[in-house]
């Protein structure tokens, strides 16, 4: 069947283009730059040197930016290597498992061999306009990527594969459109990490310091706390309430009218859902967005709201009549909980921590002083949803225009 090709639209070698953008290969728009890994005894480890970051960094990172990390290698390696250390504003791409990771390095930056740098020619493509198209078609590099031990694209395969131009001015007013998007997002989770951390110190201020009732504070079984306040054990208080593994046979990679979201271990740490099942499977045993769920197996102490529908055997949904659901994320994300939960964890196979229900004592203030902390803790909680609904609407927002945006289906006249 013959391909009907748009008015104002052309074919070109690579798919069909609106009729004033052009073609070009990554080499004649980028240098690709790629190297060695250094021995660990060059790494410094929270060191004032030059950033080097792995491909398992990006995994990590949520936002377009990334710039210092946890690893530096010295100026003295990267003078006697045959590493290059990247200027500010390279596209960072990773070309091995975990693969199609895109970033922009935000200082200057040394990576791994697993990296493909691209030194954009500013005055053919604009280094946003490259992050977005390859953020957009990591379907077209992974099948231009080929297989030995691992699926790994090339340098010189990069160099050579093609991908449509607009003139710069069109790539910036594209770019300007797509980072404005970005930005807020991030200024959103930057906003409920604020929130989180006041919550937090609050928390640990009032439950655990207990600030403001030094001297008024009694024996109990657990030490001293203030009067009237009192433990309960978690296992009297709180339903973990678990559902049954569907198992990998059932899992869908896309949603149809037929499926929900499933939620496992990796999601609670992303909050991005990639794996569905049916509904049938589901039936009733679903949680909602403003329920708390809390990982007991595999990678233990993950906590997370704002994920909605089934989840995985290895993951609890905290309930109870007498705590909040505030209370319960921040009592479950406090660094006493946390490391309850770890030292009580067993290993099989993997690690386990529910045994460490058992040895969980929950501190209760007396109903006065729960209900004004309940207030505060309530707003705090609102808000931090209220921003996660803002994120999903912007985000939704961004990923529908993304693929138009660049595929030139939506122009931006005004450029």
């Amino acid at each position: 069947m013959t391909q009907v090709i748009p008015k104002w639209f052309k074919q070109t070698d690579i798919w069909v283009i609106p009729e004033n953008w052009g073609v070009a290969s990554f080499d004649d728009v980028a240098e690709v730059v790629w190297w060695g890994t250094p021995s660990t005894k060059n790494i410094w480890y929270f060191g004032w040197d030059i950033a080097w970051i792995t491909p398992k960094d990006l995994s990590w990172y949520s936002n377009k930016y990334i710039s210092k990390w946890e690893r530096n290698i010295t100026q003295e390696w990267l003078k006697n290597s045959s590493a290059k250390l990247m200027p500010k504003w390279t596209v960072l791409l990773t070309s091995r498992a975990p693969v199609w990771y895109v970033a922009i390095a935000e200082n200057d930056i040394a990576t791994n061999q697993w990296f493909k740098s691209l030194v954009c020619n500013n005055e053919k493509i604009h280094n946003y306009f490259m992050y977005y198209y390859l953020k957009i078609n990591k379907d077209y590099l992974e099948w231009h990527a080929s297989w030995s031990t691992f699926k790994e694209l090339s340098g010189w395969t990069l160099k050579n594969l093609k991908l449509p131009l607009p003139q710069l001015p069109e790539q910036k007013a594209i770019a300007e459109i797509l980072s404005s998007l970005d930005d807020k997002i991030e200024l959103l989770e930057k906003q409920n990490k604020t929130l989180e951390n006041i919550g937090q110190a609050l928390f640990k201020s009032w439950f655990i310091d207990f600030e403001g009732f030094e001297n008024d504070l009694v024996e109990s079984k657990m030490g001293m706390i203030p009067r009237g306040w009192k433990f309960e054990s978690a296992e009297n208080i709180v339903d973990f309430t678990r559902w049954i593994e569907p198992w990998s046979k059932n899992y869908l990679l896309s949603r149809n009218s037929d499926s929900l979201n499933f939620i496992r271990v990796a999601d609670l740490l992303w909050n991005e859902i990639t794996t569905f099942v049916l509904k049938d499977i589901i039936k009733n045993k679903t949680c909602k967005k403003d329920d708390i769920l809390i990982s007991f197996d595999w990678t233990v102490w993950r906590i997370a709201f704002w994920l909605e529908w089934g989840y995985s055997t290895w993951i609890r949904k905290l309930e109870s009549k007498l705590l909040t659901n505030w209370f319960m994320y921040f009592l479950f994300n406090s660094e006493w909980m946390q490391n309850t939960i770890l030292k009580y964890a067993k290993w099989t196979t993997i690690l386990h921590a529910w045994e460490s229900i058992k040895y969980m004592n929950i501190i209760i203030p007396d109903e006065n002083k729960l209900d004004k902390i309940n207030v505060i803790f309530s707003n705090l909680f609102i808000k931090m949803l209220n921003n996660k609904s803002k994120i999903q609407t912007t985000s939704n927002l961004r990923d529908s225009l993304l693929p138009r945006l660049m595929n030139g289906k939506v122009r931006v006249l005004d450029f």
